[in-house]
């Protein structure tokens, strides 16, 4: 069974969550999110994230071609 990556923590790992997509070192339920074990890629996470949400709000900006004039 694989233990935990995390710093001197030794808890089985699941096997369904115990993976971080990011960094792929596994983790016990405890410290798999991203934020949790302090992800040597949260920070490229972030910056993805915010992009992310950066297109998802300038899609959905309403714009003068868009209305309707009566």
């Amino acid at each position: 069974m694989t233990r935990c990556e995390y710093t001197d923590c030794k808890r089985k790992v699941h096997p369904f969550l115990g993976e971080c997509k990011h960094c792929t070192k596994k983790f016990c339920n405890k410290h798999y999110m991203i934020d949790l074990h302090q992800c040597e890629k949260l920070d490229d996470y972030i910056l993805g994230r915010k992009e992310k949400l950066n297109k998802t709000i300038m899609n959905q900006k309403c714009q003068s071609s868009k209305i309707i004039h009566i």
